[in-house]
């Protein structure tokens, strides 16, 4: 009985020492102690390898989804284009108020829709700027896809924009020119400007002269003068009494108005000019003697021409001075009117043609 208690417990004791006993035996199969758990490994043993890091295989991210395009509306038969130098919000303003004034007079016009498509059917609105002015077009394209007809107006500023939109439409809708469609209260830009001109001076003048009828000497004139002049041309208005003194052998008188030109040679300070110009006139010529047999009294008037050559002299002054020579040409004859004043023998002639020529002396201020 203990004899095999005893037994049971060898090999109870046998079985948990064998683990320990086969760890101590060393590879060439002796035994050895037990290294303590707490000791480190011996130097230049090998320590155990760690386990192979695992990389985790990349993520394939989703394909993105397209964003699908919003639908692009089309283009009415009212189409307005911009310049990028004019607000986009003032582009479209104007463009609507043109489509406006269209489909007032014009059926079949849509609302109006920002883009240009070449050769497509209705009406292009082209708003450009220049500078401060504006220039607004209106074009129609036909069905066949040409443009045949345009109208264009410039603004001076946007706010214009009511008064030509009217217009604009007027002139497409009747197949005017837009120049028919102005009226005094819808003018714009360009057609109220003032224009420019070349700048001239307005002198006028006094001036005296001497004048002679054939080769005899027929008095002294004192002519008043209004000119206005350029540095090429000058246009001249004057009128001249005659016959001023006393002729011992007739008494003449000649009196005129006269328009005419001059044309100047040079814009130098003196220059010579060629001038000439029609006139209206009268002429007289008496003689009276206390026989009575050689006395006569010619006249006449009417319509005539005039050519004159002369110098101006200090040009680049306000004041001038003009010396000239005119010769008149009168388109009458005088007739001798002796007979009016009761002679009863006349021998002198019945009439004759007398182109006066006077030397004319002028102060212009």
């Amino acid at each position: 009985m203990h004899t095999s208690r005893l037994t049971a417990f060898g090999l109870l004791l046998a079985s948990c020492s064998l683990p320990g006993l086969a760890s101590a035996q060393s590879s060439d199969g002796s035994w050895g102690a037990l290294p303590d758990a707490d000791e480190a490994p011996a130097a230049g043993a090998s320590a155990p390898s760690a386990p192979p890091v695992v990389e985790p295989a990349p993520v394939t991210p989703p394909p993105a989804t397209q964003a699908t395009p919003a639908p692009v509306a089309p283009l009415s038969n009212c189409r307005v284009t911009p310049s990028p130098a004019v607000d986009r919000g003032t582009g479209v303003t104007i463009g609507g108020l043109v489509c406006d004034a269209l489909r007032s007079q014009m059926d079949g016009v849509g609302p109006v829709s920002e883009g240009y498509q070449p050769g497509l059917p209705g009406f292009d609105i082209s708003i450009q700027r220049l500078g401060r002015k504006v220039i607004l077009k209106l074009q129609r394209v036909n069905a066949s896809g040409k443009v045949d007809r345009t109208e264009t107006l410039t603004l001076s500023t946007v706010e214009e924009a009511t008064e030509a939109a009217p217009r604009l439409a007027a002139a497409m809708s009747e197949e005017v020119n837009i120049k028919d469609t102005a009226r005094v209260d819808n003018l714009v830009g360009e057609e109220t400007r003032r224009y420019k001109k070349k700048r001239g001076e307005s002198l006028f003048g006094m001036g005296i002269g001497a004048q002679m009828a054939g080769s005899a000497f027929a008095g002294s004139t004192l002519h008043l003068s209004y000119q206005y002049e350029t540095p090429d041309f000058a246009l001249l208005a004057r009128g001249s009494v005659g016959g001023l003194g006393d002729n011992e052998d007739d008494d003449w008188m000649y009196n005129y108005l006269s328009v005419g030109g001059r044309y100047f040679f040079s814009s130098e300070n003196i220059s010579p000019f060629l001038g000439g110009g029609l006139n209206i006139s009268g002429m007289s010529q008496d003689n009276y003697s206390l026989a009575g047999d050689d006395d006569y009294h010619y006249e006449g008037n009417g319509g005539g021409a005039y050519a004159e050559v002369g110098v101006e002299a200090l040009r680049l002054h306000r004041a001038r001075l003009e010396i000239s020579i005119r010769v008149d040409l009168p388109f009458y004859s005088l007739k001798n009117k002796y007979d009016y004043y009761g002679a009863s023998e006349n021998t002198a002639e019945g009439s004759k043609y007398v182109a006066p020529v006077s030397f004319n002396a002028t102060m212009f201020f």
